[in-house]
């Protein structure tokens, strides 16, 4: 496993978290 494909991969739970998080105070 590449580091790059983990920081990646983390990059795009914590976009996930703020999208979520935007939503919820959207709504």
């Amino acid at each position: 496993m590449s580091t790059s494909k983990m920081l990646l991969r983390g990059n795009i739970e914590e976009f996930n978290h703020l999208v979520v998080v935007h939503r919820r105070d959207s709504l």
